[in-house]
């Protein structure tokens, strides 16, 4: 039998996956239903709350709904937390012992969501959906003339000159220039830091420091991950572009963390187990909203 449930094991595990998170900033969390259902409906673009009101119809001020402005998603990331400790019982296992694996377990949590968040990211600026598969004339998400993300090539262009063109362009798609980010590779983070346009870590606000920004150019919060890798046609993949209100993160807990006794499992003798579930998935809501940069 678990211990007596105590929050806190959950709260280790969500404090260590926030503070390791690289893309806390990259998504919102705007979706309906509940992630433990399996399936959550996602807007395709930011709800509007307010609308004019109509005073010569009023028939027209019902509610409505477009079913064409909602995005189904499965929630099809599950990874669970199993950790074996010989040597002791629920009763006598130390607490710090439970802290520290529990910890651990919020480490590679993140890790499992910044690399599963940032492949949506760039796969969606593509036109392809999570699972890598082109959108369909199904999807409200589909343009028939293949207009998608925006794609800047660096190469031997002036660093700030590119992000400031991408920045414009990606005001003429209507994204906001507050909270723009750009998640980058180590080879692009060398590039930003350093040009001359950029304002470093010694410069930056507190509150942006711990956030994990480490410059900021051309409007830009920039965020170095190893999960920016791979190619886009021939061309290697420096950097993704984009706004935290056009793509969501959907997590939740599916078990609570726990510590259990071993002596249950023929397998195991004098020892217990920390066990735990947690399901995710992200989802990209504009395309359009995104850049990608290659080199």
């Amino acid at each position: 039998m678990p211990v007596t449930a105590r929050t806190s094991y959950g709260q280790i595990v969500t404090a260590k996956l926030r503070q390791k998170l690289v893309t806390g900033a990259f998504f919102n969390r705007d979706y309906q239903g509940d992630a433990n259902a399996g399936t959550v409906m996602i807007p395709t673009t930011p709800e509007d709350v307010v609308r004019n009101y109509d005073k010569n119809n009023i028939g027209n001020n019902a509610p409505t709904y477009d079913a064409n402005a909602w995005i189904p998603a499965l929630v099809d990331q599950d990874v669970f937390i199993d950790k074996y400790i010989d040597g002791y019982n629920v009763a006598s296992l130390p607490y710090n012992e439970i802290a520290d694996n529990l910890d651990r377990a919020g480490y590679a949590i993140a890790k499992a969501m910044d690399t599963h968040g940032i492949l949506t990211l760039v796969r969606g600026a593509q036109g392809l959906d999570k699972n890598g598969n082109a959108f369909t004339s199904a999807d409200p998400r589909y343009d028939a003339n293949g207009n998608y993300g925006i794609i800047k090539s660096v190469g031997s262009s002036d660093v700030y000159d590119v992000l400031t063109d991408l920045s414009g362009e990606m005001t003429d798609a209507g994204v906001p220039e507050e909270d723009r980010y750009l998640g980058v590779n180590g080879d692009f983070k060398a590039k930003i830091l350093q040009s001359n346009k950029a304002i470093r870590q010694g410069q930056l606000s507190q509150e942006l420091v711990m956030k994990g920004v480490i410059a900021e150019i051309a409007g830009f919060e920039v965020y170095a991950t190893g999960q920016v890798s791979g190619t886009i046609g021939s061309d290697k993949l420096y950097a993704i572009a984009g706004h935290p209100a056009f793509a969501t993160r959907v997590e939740s807990f599916k078990v609570e963390p726990g510590v259990f006794d071993g002596n249950g499992d023929a397998n195991i003798v004098g020892g217990v187990l920390i066990k735990g579930r947690y399901v995710f998935t992200h989802e990209v809501q504009n395309p359009k909203a995104f850049g990608l940069i290659t080199a």
